[in-house]
């Protein structure tokens, strides 16, 4: 879609391109991967290449940076922040959570455990 796009509207000098972000650190989705557990997030994160995860401030860069004039030629492109895990292809699930019998009961106990946790509204901007 990203490539379709580009070529389509390239003729009107409008750029397209995705950011695929990996596991982004203080959100809701990485609060229910790790299941809440800040030890876990810690572990998951070390076994990344640069050892942490894609922060929401890294993606904020690029995307400033993709709609700057310093990317004015830049279209079509899909960029993957993730410090490296898409390369490693190791499975970020907690060990147990793919095996579980009973996924829908943890599920459900996840999803409790990320609501009480409340939504993060800080910003590094």
């Amino acid at each position: 879609l990203t490539r379709s796009l580009a070529l389509e509207w390239g003729k009107y000098h409008i750029r397209a391109n995705t950011i695929s972000p990996g596991g982004v650190s203080d959100t809701p989705g990485m609060a229910k991967l790790s299941l809440g557990n800040s030890k876990r997030f810690e572990e998951m994160a070390k076994k990344l290449p640069f050892g942490r995860m894609t922060s929401k401030f890294d993606i904020a860069i690029l995307a400033v940076f993709l709609s700057s004039k310093a990317a004015e030629i830049i279209t079509g492109a899909n960029v993957i922040v993730d410090g490296g895990e898409w390369l490693r292809r190791f499975s970020m699930m907690p060990s147990g959570l793919s095996s579980s019998k009973d996924p829908s009961k943890l599920s459900r106990a996840v999803e409790k455990e990320s609501r009480a946790m409340g939504p993060r509204t800080e910003s590094k901007l």
